[in-house]
C-alpha cells in the first residue's frame, strides 16, 4: 500500500530591501529635470541641467548639464545636480557615464582655473564645517586636457585642503595627478567608477600632515584604477556647533558644478547610466576582474 506525500508551499512575505539606486533618465519627459528616486537617494535642485533626448549612451536620454560660453576669461560657469541621500553612510560608491563634447577645452582663465568635477559629498549642511569629500578636474597646460585630484575636509575645519593624489602635500606639483579628460576622451563617452570611505582614525582640528588617516578615495575610468588614495584624513567626528549631526559620511551630495575656468564656447556635458549604492555590486562593478570591451562611443548609436 502506497501512502500519499502531500507537500505544502508556504508563501514568506518577500520584503524589498534597497541596496542601491540607479537611473538612465528614461522615464523622464524632455526638458525636466530627473525625478527618479527610491527609498535611499533622490535628485534634488538642479542649475542649468534637463533631461534631455539629443544624446544618450543607452535608451534615447540623459542627463544634460549646459555651460554658457563667453570670450571673457574672467567668466565662470555653472551646472549642477544636486541630490540627497536617507542617511549618512561613511562608504559609497559611484558609477555614471559621461559624455565629452568635441569642444571641451579646460582654458586658462583670470583666476583659479580648478573646475568641480565628478562628485561633490557632503554631510549635515555643504557650508560651515561640514565633512566633504570632493573630485575636482584642474587645467593641464595650455592643452585644453584636465587633470583630475581629490580634496577633503579634516575634522570639519572651515577651510579646503586640497592634496596632490602622489605626494599628499597641499598645493602639490599637479604634473604628478593622472589626466581626467584627454583630448582623446572628446567626443566619447567615459565609464566612472568613484569609491569614498570616511577616514577612522581621530585627528586634532585641521591636522592633515601629522600621522595617517585611512580615508579612501579611488577613481576607475574605463575600467583602468587611475586614483588611488588610501589614507586620507577624511575624519569628523561631529562636534562642531552648526554640524546638526554627529559622526562621520555624508547624506548629500552634487555630480559636476562650478566651473572657474569657464569655456570659450557653449559647452555640454551629459551623463547617462547613473548608479550608487554603498558597495560595488550596487553599481555593477566588480573588483579586480577584467573589464571586457570599451566604453568609447564615438557614434551616437
Amino acid at each position: 500500500m502506497y501512502k500519499a506525500t502531500v507537500f505544502f508551499l508556504i508563501a514568506l512575505p518577500i520584503t524589498a530591501v534597497a541596496t542601491g539606486f540607479s537611473d538612465s533618465f528614461e522615464q523622464d519627459s524632455t526638458g525636466s529635470n530627473p525625478r527618479g528616486s527610491n527609498s535611499i537617494f533622490d535628485w534634488t535642485d538642479s542649475y542649468l541641467v534637463k533631461v534631455s533626448d539629443e544624446r544618450a549612451y543607452s535608451g534615447s536620454k540623459s542627463l544634460a548639464f549646459s555651460f554658457e560660453g563667453s570670450p571673457d576669461l574672467a567668466a565662470d560657469a555653472m551646472s549642477e545636480q544636486r541630490f540627497s541621500l536617507d542617511k549618512k553612510y561613511t562608504d559609497l560608491w559611484f558609477r555614471y557615464k559621461l559624455w565629452v563634447p568635441e569642444n571641451y577645452f579646460h582654458r586658462a582663465p583670470e583666476g583659479p582655473s580648478n573646475n568641480k568635477g565628478l562628485l561633490m559629498l557632503w554631510g549635515d549642511s555643504y557650508s560651515g564645517y561640514s565633512p566633504t569629500v570632493s573630485l575636482h578636474f584642474e587645467r593641464k597646460g595650455s592643452t585644453g586636457e584636465s587633470y583630475l585630484y581629490s580634496s577633503w575636509r579634516v575634522n570639519g575645519a572651515t577651510a579646503f585642503n586640497f592634496f596632490d593624489p602622489a605626494t599628499l602635500s597641499a598645493g602639490g606639483d599637479l604634473a604628478n595627478a593622472p589626466v581626467g579628460i584627454s583630448m582623446s576622451d572628446r567626443g566619447t563617452w567615459i565609464d566612472w567608477v568613484i569609491n569614498v570611505r570616511a577616514s577612522t582614525i581621530p585627528v586634532a582640528s585641521n591636522d592633515w600632515r601629522s600621522g595617517e588617516g585611512n580615508g579612501v578615495v579611488r577613481v576607475w575610468k574605463n575600467g583602468s584604477l587611475i586614483l588611488n588614495i588610501s589614507n586620507a584624513h577624511n575624519y569628523y567626528d561631529g562636534s562642531s556647533s552648526d554640524a546638526g549631526g554627529s559622526g562621520d559620511g555624508w547624506n548629500a551630495g552634487y555630480l559636476i558644478g562650478w566651473a572657474n575656468s569657464g569655456f570659450n564656447e557653449d559647452t555640454t556635458l551629459n551623463i547617462d547610466d547613473f548608479s550608487m549604492g554603498p558597495t560595488s555590486d550596487s553599481v555593477g562593478f566588480e573588483l579586480n576582474k577584467p573589464v571586457l570591451g570599451s566604453v568609447r562611443r564615438v557614434l551616437n548609436e
